[in-house]
């Protein structure tokens, strides 16, 4: 059932909510991805009376030779997203078939409760793109007029999400693209210097390059090339967190930012950089990455940070590869594994 359908399958309710134009105002002045699922989940939150909601992002693998995306249990990447910090994102976990289903038959799904867990309303958001997202409600309110104010809102949202899409996300990977680089990236800062601990909520910025990408395409063609960065894009959506933004900058360099203290960051680059050099990729066999990342300061611009990143990446390169460096931007020769940084 489309949108439009479950929108009828209500009874007709004159509106009577004033705050639901003042919402789709908030929406349609969001500028991208990010502050776009903001402020829906808050308006939906307000509209549903304060009810645990949660957007899930489910990115669909794309088939490299046919081009099309599709949804097959076991190989799509669920992403939360909750625009509250540190929520834990909904009660009940993921039913990755009711997910799924919601999607593939384009209508609400209701579960039961069960388990504890209370009841929950998967609402999937109208779209034909990657990825593509559905809205879960645990214990909805029985309110038609919320019900009805939601779905308007949802539609919007849903037309919002597919422009902005266009512009921020690479039609390859599905990940943001260089062009959404800056705007999160003064987004993430800005969440960096109102943080309580400045310690775990330290920026850090990594760039990160496939090594010997040439021979893959010379070797297997680019078609296989295409299918070594899909799965490239898919170790990293399930590697890293939600709160973490991850770009394909060009090419085979992608670029990740993530909050945390130095020990962490350092800790989750390297982890990464095994996950890929341990990771089979099909018909180009085994592949590994080397990366170059740095603590972002306050007051530093993004081209420095990426400058500073991508030094550290050619060290890595000059190393031998399949590393991970540190770069720093200020003070006197340090020692970063057996790299000299300056």
């Amino acid at each position: 059932m489309s949108d439009r359908n479950a929108l009828r399958a209500f009874p007709h309710h004159r509106l009577m909510l004033p705050a639901l134009s003042l919402y789709m105002l908030r929406l349609s002045a969001a500028r991208d991805g990010h502050a776009l699922a903001r402020a829906y989940l808050d308006a939906a939150r307000e509209l549903l009376g304060g009810a645990e909601t949660t957007l899930l992002e489910v990115h669909m693998p794309l088939d490299a030779v046919s081009g099309t995306r599709t949804l097959r249990p076991g190989e799509t990447i669920v992403r939360r997203f909750d625009a509250r910090a540190g929520a834990a994102g909904g009660r009940r976990p993921v039913d990755l078939r009711g997910v799924h289903a919601s999607i593939a038959q384009r209508r609400a799904l209701e579960l039961p409760a069960a388990d504890a867990h209370p009841a929950r309303l998967l609402l999937p958001i109208a779209g034909e793109g990657n990825p593509r997202r559905v809205l879960t409600i645990d214990e909805p309110a029985d309110s038609p007029e919320a019900r009805v104010a939601l779905l308007q809102l949802s539609e919007i949202f849903a037309n919002q999400s597919a422009l902005i899409d266009q512009r921020e996300r690479d039609a390859l990977t599905g990940l943001l693209n260089r062009q959404a680089l800056a705007q999160r990236y003064m987004q993430m800062l800005g969440t960096q210097a109102a943080g309580p601990d400045r310690a775990t909520q330290q920026l850090w910025l990594a760039v990160l390059d496939l090594d010997h990408f040439k021979r893959v395409n010379d070797r297997y063609g680019h078609l296989i090339g295409d299918e070594v960065l899909l799965h490239l894009a898919r170790l990293m959506e399930s590697t890293f967190r939600y709160s973490d933004a991850l770009f394909r900058f060009g090419g085979e360099e992608f670029v990740i930012l993530m909050h945390g203290d130095a020990g962490a960051a350092a800790r989750v680059f390297e982890r990464f950089r095994q996950t890929v050099a341990a990771h089979a990729f099909p018909r180009a066999g085994n592949v590994t990455v080397s990366i170059g990342y740095t603590g972002v300061a306050a007051d530093m611009p993004p081209p420095v940070a990426l400058d500073i990143a991508d030094r550290a990446l050619y060290a890595a390169k000059a190393a031998g590869r399949d590393r991970v460096v540190r770069g720093r931007s200020t003070g006197g020769p340090r020692r970063v594994g057996e790299v000299e940084m300056f």
